[in-house]
């Protein structure tokens, strides 16, 4: 749907796709909020802390969003993935 919509004007259209992992950021108040007050609250339960979350802070998100619409898109698509390296490993919460 949205690739037709950028073929019927390819030249003063652009379209960039994102997938990006969970996106937290100031008054976000999602999963990240949560699991950030129940760490503090040391009620949080973690039955693997070797698990990763892929996420992404809102403003790096779309600093890159506005990048690939201003330098990368290809016949105006560009689709990508996003997310923080190093992602955020749950046991380094747990010391």
């Amino acid at each position: 749907m949205h690739q037709a919509w950028l073929c019927k004007d390819i030249t003063n259209r652009k379209l960039v796709i994102v997938r990006p992992g969970v996106v937290f950021g100031a008054g976000e108040g999602g999963n990240v909020s949560r699991l950030i007050k129940a760490t503090l609250k040391n009620s949080f339960y973690m039955g693997n802390r070797d698990t990763r979350k892929a996420g992404v802070y809102v403003k790096e998100l779309c600093n890159a969003m506005i990048w690939v619409l201003n330098n990368k898109t290809s016949n105006g698509f560009a689709l990508f993935n996003m997310s923080m390296n190093p992602d955020l490993q749950y046991k380094s919460m747990f010391k």
